[in-house]
């Protein structure tokens, strides 16, 4: 999946600059790279044995189905970025040791604005699910997410139009697909689903499944090697590579059953409150040598 960002179209690009930490489990980091672009970078020392697998290839699968997701490029962080950027680190607290990432290839996606060159809201109350002008997007995420096996909520940022009366949600953080941090679990869809009940009420009908079917569909063996083919050899090798596509081949097979789950869970009203507990830091903070 060729995007503006990705390396096939030019120069991998560099972090020259350090700007600020992220909240978030992986702990990402905003950084300047070479042609002066701001990116939010995640380390695959902190996101677990196929964090940054996930991340491209969960980035691929959306934009090929035509869901809105940050354009996203390897970023090199060379051993002088890092000395001379210590905030970039895995920051010290109680019980865990600072763990300074590796030099080499990082995951990087271009840093979302809103039309007035402020932040995304991360967040938004319930009363402002309205002003989110593409909700039907939510169905054909929950879609791919269950036939990712995503394991986490699904998570994205709404960009605001200049009146900030009208919001377009962009989808982020695929790292827990294909089975979480350790790659060994299972999602449901109370688990993959947005907490609030509301960003589905009316949407989950036989008409959009119908489309967003049709969209997964289209994914066939030729899409997914150009979207595997993208991942960098640093962060998967070719047993990873099989055993992603291996997920996706079963997966497949099951999406009529998770989509007649996904109508009980509807139908009953009753969501999970949060995620599981993400453990990735702590173990990251174990580790002497990271995978």
């Amino acid at each position: 999946m060729i995007s503006a960002l990705n390396p096939t179209e030019g120069a991998l690009p560099s972090a020259v600059s350090f700007v600020s930490r992220l909240r978030g489990a992986t702990q990402p980091v905003i950084v300047l790279t070479t042609g002066l672009k701001f990116c939010v970078a995640k380390f695959r020392d902190f996101t677990g044995r196929h964090g940054l697998l996930a991340e491209a290839v969960g980035a691929g699968i959306l934009s090929a189905m035509g869901l809105p997701v940050p354009k996203w490029t390897p970023i090199r962080f060379t051993d002088e970025f890092l000395d001379e950027h210590p905030k970039a680190w895995l920051p010290n607290a109680p019980g865990r040791r600072v763990i300074r990432p590796r030099a080499g290839l990082h995951f990087g996606s271009r840093l979302m604005t809103s039309a007035n060159g402020e932040e995304p809201y991360p967040i938004i109350p319930t009363s402002w699910v309205p002003k989110v002008e593409n909700r039907r997007d939510f169905v054909g995420v929950l879609l791919a997410d269950l036939w990712m096996n995503n394991c986490d909520r699904r998570q994205a940022v709404y960009v605001a139009d200049v009146s900030q009366e009208r919001l377009r949600a962009v989808f982020i953080d695929n790292d827990w697909a294909f089975g979480g941090y350790r790659g060994d679990e299972k999602t449901t869809p109370r688990r993959a689903m947005i907490p609030f009940a509301g960003f589905y009420d009316g949407l989950w009908t036989e008409a959009n499944l119908d489309f967003w079917k049709k969209r997964l569909a289209r994914i066939d063996e030729t899409r997914l090697d150009a979207i595997f083919d993208a991942v960098p050899g640093e962060w998967a090798d070719a047993d990873s590579i099989r055993w992603a596509r291996s997920q996706l081949s079963r997966r497949r097979l099951m999406l009529d059953s998770l989509i007649d789950e996904t109508a009980d869970v509807l139908r009953e009203g009753r969501f999970v409150a949060a995620s599981a507990p993400r453990s990735g830091i702590e173990e990251a903070s174990r580790r002497t040598s990271p995978k």
